[in-house]
């Protein structure tokens, strides 16, 4: 058994080209993000929040529902790790994009990133059909 798993695979790679993009937009987002931008618990449950919901709208019918489900995902952890305030810089979906299709091409990830898409889907749709308490 591997000790890096697929989602440190994904993890680090999600890191590697969210800090590239952060290098190459110095003027546009400041740097790093503070501290408190990127851990704070009300930035973090309202991303949350919008995630699920999201991947809740995503039609069980979807061909892609399982990209665009990841591809949510992956919007929820750059915005996180760079502050939630960036995902609504002009440049952050390109990011989320480009990062998605690097990854798509490599097999091993491309694996991971479909067993995510369906826990993702799985996991959504499974707390839509659960009555609220």
């Amino acid at each position: 058994m591997s000790s890096i798993d697929p989602t440190s695979k994904l993890l680090a790679h999600i890191r590697e080209h969210a800090l590239a993009w952060q290098r190459q937009m110095p003027g546009r987002t400041g740097g790093a993000a503070p501290a408190r931008a990127r851990s704070s618990p009300g930035n973090t449950d309202d991303l949350l929040t919008q995630v699920a919901q999201a991947v809740v709208a995503i039609s069980p019918d979807d061909p892609q529902g399982r990209r665009r489900a990841f591809r949510v995902y992956l919007g929820s952890v750059l915005g996180r790790e760079f502050g939630v305030h960036l995902i609504n810089d002009p440049g952050f979906d390109d990011l989320v994009g480009r990062v998605l299709d690097s990854m798509e091409v490599n097999p091993e990830l491309r694996a991971a990133m479909d067993r995510a898409g369906d826990l993702l889907l799985q996991t959504a749709r499974s707390s839509v059909s659960r009555p609220s308490r």
